[in-house]
C-alpha cells in the first residue's frame, strides 16, 4: 500500500487519473485497508485541501465541496427543496460516522446501501470532477468515478420544489440500509409538473421509478389524497428491481419501497 498527502488539488487529481483512491473521510476505505484489503492500492489523502471542503449557497443551488462531512450537511436547515438531503445525511451511520463521512465518498464508494447518493439522484444534482487537469461537470445519473476526483456537487434548490427522503434499516439509522426512498416533486400553481421517485439499499445502483413518476406528474391538488399515495406505492414496489442477494428477501424489501414511498409523498404533500 502507498499513501500520498496531498498539497494541492491539482496534485491529487492527477494521482487519481494514474489509479489512486481518494481518501478523506475514510469511513468505509480504513476498513478496508484494516483487513489488509488492496495491498497494491495507491491511497492519496485530500481530506486536509480547503478547496474541497467550501459550501456555498444562491439563490437556485447549494454547492458542496466533496469533502463536507455528512455531519455538517446533517445540521443544515431543512427547508422544503433540500429536506431529502438532510434527511438523508441524517440517515447515515451514526454520529461518529457522519462526522467523518463525506458527501463526496458516499458517491465515489459505489455501496449499493448508500443513502446520500439516491438522495442526490433525486435532485438531479451536478457533479464536478477532475481527471489531471481537465475538468468536467456531469448529472450524477451519467458520473463515473472511475479516475476523476470529485470536487464538488451541486444540489437545485428551486423555490418550486418539495423533497423528502426514508430509509429502513436492520436497526435504527446506524443499521445497514434495507431499502430507501428518496422524492422529489416540483410543484407549481398546485400541480406537480415534475417528479423523481429514486429507490436505494434493494439493488446494486439506486434506480429511478419512471412509471411511478409518470403516475404523479401532472397531478392537481385536488387528486392528493390517500387514494393517490397508496397507487403511488403500489406502483413503486412493482417497478422497482430488487435483486441483492443478501437478506431480506425481495417481496419484504418491496414491502418497505412502498411504504417508504407513501410517507415521503404523505410529507412532501402534507397528506
Amino acid at each position: 500500500m502507498r499513501y500520498i498527502r496531498a498539497e494541492a488539488v491539482e496534485t491529487a487529481a492527477s494521482a487519481v487519473a494514474e489509479g489512486a483512491v481518494p481518501l478523506a473521510g475514510g469511513t468505509i476505505l480504513v476498513p478496508i485497508i484494516a483487513r489488509c484489503e488492496r495491498q497494491e492500492q495507491t491511497f492519496v489523502d485530500i481530506g486536509r485541501l480547503a478547496e474541497l471542503s467550501r459550501i456555498e449557497t444562491t439563490n437556485s443551488a447549494l454547492l458542496l465541496g466533496s469533502t463536507v462531512t455528512l455531519d455538517t450537511i446533517a445540521r443544515m436547515p431543512a427547508t422544503p427543496a433540500l429536506r431529502a438531503l438532510i434527511q438523508a445525511a441524517k440517515a447515515v451511520g451514526n454520529p461518529q460516522v457522519r462526522r467523518a463521512g463525506t458527501i463526496g465518498g458516499n458517491i465515489a464508494a459505489g455501496v449499493p446501501t448508500a443513502d446520500v447518493y439516491p438522495a442526490l439522484i433525486a435532485f438531479d444534482a451536478q457533479i464536478t470532477s477532475l481527471r489531471g487537469s481537465s475538468s468536467e461537470t456531469l448529472s450524477i445519473d451519467k458520473f463515473i468515478p472511475q479516475g476523476r476526483m470529485i470536487v464538488s456537487i451541486q444540489v437545485p434548490n428551486s423555490s418550486e420544489a418539495a423533497s423528502a427522503f426514508r430509509k429502513f434499516a436492520w436497526r435504527s439509522s446506524a443499521g445497514i440500509t434495507m431499502a430507501n426512498v428518496a422524492a422529489c416533486l416540483h410543484i407549481r400553481a398546485g400541480t406537480i409538473v415534475a417528479s423523481r421517485i429514486v429507490v436505494g439499499g434493494v439493488s446494486a445502483q439506486p434506480q429511478r421509478l419512471s412509471r411511478t413518476e409518470k403516475l404523479l406528474t401532472g397531478r392537481s391538488a385536488i387528486e392528493w389524497n390517500q387514494r393517490l399515495l397508496q397507487e403511488a406505492g403500489t406502483t413503486s414496489a412493482q417497478e422497482a428491481i430488487c435483486d441483492l442477494p443478501s437478506p431480506p428477501s425481495p417481496e419484504y424489501r418491496r414491502r418497505l419501497i412502498n411504504a417508504g414511498v407513501r410517507e415521503a409523498l404523505s410529507e412532501i404533500l402534507q397528506i
